[in-house]
């Protein structure tokens, strides 16, 4: 969206058929070993290795080489052979070199994450940041825990990306040459870096969690950002926008309260 004069765009559905809102695939599925090619073994923080137990639990379930999508059944029983274990452990999930890394896990707590194919270890932050499609460059701070949740629970950035470009291509946005955006829900900014990549500007954050506001500022210093609770946010003039936007009471309910006006 521009300030000049224009209409107001939520999520939006073509009821007439006239265009798909769902992005058509661009590539092929990428591979775990194409996707962390060239990348270091070098870590900025803690590098997580595998217990001798669940070495062999690794061991086993590669040898097997099971190819069903969800192995958790499988991964409870290596467990409870090789630790005595009887706890379920969802997130622990050996990956292989030759498939597309599985959904990145917000939690990480003992025993559960993401496995190395041949490293006898969990994944590096920086691999996990590279799967997650952010730049190897964009920064992170925190602890280990911290900055895997940050990326477990973020929109990935290419995923934002194919969105946004389709959302401007579209009907209601091909004729702005620069759409605007803002984020309500906005995390460590990988949709922001999605929209960002596809051409738009950002004209507010918001975010409650401290060290995803921390995260996003070091890479988005100039969008400027609300921290706290989106329930306190007075948005009736935005920076940018020329008229009220929203009511502070429907934009916790994601409606549009009224029809802007020049």
């Amino acid at each position: 969206m521009n300030s000049i004069k224009q209409n107001t765009v939520a999520l939006v559905a073509d009821i007439n058929g006239n265009w798909s809102f769902h992005p058509k695939p661009q590539t092929s599925p990428i591979s775990l070993k194409k996707a962390l090619k060239n990348l270091s073994n070098e870590s900025r923080c803690e590098i997580r290795y595998l217990s001798k137990d669940l070495q062999k639990v690794c061991r086993e379930f590669y040898k097997l080489n099971i190819k069903q999508t969800q192995n958790t059944l499988l991964i409870k029983k290596l467990l409870q052979k090789y630790t005595g274990s009887t706890g379920s452990y969802i997130n622990f999930i050996p990956l292989y070199w030759h498939k597309p890394c599985c959904t990145i896990p917000k939690s990480v707590i003992s025993r559960s994450g993401l496995i190395h194919p041949s490293r006898k270890r969990y994944l590096l932050i920086e691999e996990i940041q590279r799967l997650s499609s952010f730049p190897d460059d964009y920064l992170f701070t925190g602890t280990y825990k911290e900055q895997h949740a940050r990326m477990g629970n973020c929109v990935p950035p290419n995923l934002m990306k194919a969105i946004a470009l389709n959302l401007k291509n579209s009907p209601f946005l091909k004729d702005i040459e620069t759409p605007s955006v803002i984020g309500t829900f906005t995390g460590c900014g990988g949709s922001s870096l999605g929209f960002h990549l596809a051409g738009f500007k950002e004209l507010l954050a918001v975010e409650y969690d401290d060290n995803a506001y921390a995260t996003f500022k070091l890479n988005f210093p100039n969008v400027n950002i609300f921290h706290g609770d989106i329930a306190t946010l007075s948005v009736e003039k935005v920076p940018g926008v020329n008229y009220p936007l929203m009511r502070r009471e429907n934009l916790v309910r994601g409606k549009l309260t009224r029809t802007p006006k020049d």
